[in-house]
């Protein structure tokens, strides 16, 4: 377990840095395994579970990582989440990525994950037009 934090909510996570080579089961394994060895049972079911992966999941890792009810996202959108929070303040609502990361499908994150941060943009957009619109 690379990460775990309690507040806003629990959250355990795995990184792996290798893009050069599929990421293999033994990382959502070891994720399930750590997790349930150090929070117990009832804790890690609670958490929400991601993996932030350079490289591509084989197909048993997305297996394991799906039915686990894991996330698993590239450093890439870790970033467009981090930058827009950097960029606008107080724009990433944790509690609306919380809702977004503990809804199915689980596996392949990116897509539900990029989803959010384009409502957020699409958000950040409409309140700048709303301003604009009062000064004018």
């Amino acid at each position: 377990m690379d990460f775990y934090c309690e507040y806003p909510y629990p959250m355990v996570g795995e990184c792996k840095a290798t893009k050069s080579e599929k990421v293999p089961d033994s990382t959502p394994a070891q994720l399930l395994k750590i997790g349930m060895n150090h929070l117990g049972k009832a804790q890690y079911d609670n958490a929400i579970k991601l993996i932030v992966a350079a490289g591509e999941l084989n197909s048993f890792a997305i297996r394991t990582a799906t039915e686990n009810g894991m996330n698993v996202i590239t450093p890439e959108t870790l970033q467009k989440l981090v930058e827009l929070q950097a960029s606008y303040k107080n724009s990433i609502n944790l509690l609306e990525l919380k809702e977004c990361l503990l809804s199915s499908p689980f596996g392949i994150a990116d897509e539900k994950v990029n989803n959010y941060i384009d409502k957020v943009n699409q958000d950040i957009t409409l309140r700048a037009r709303l301003v604009q619109l009062v000064k004018n």
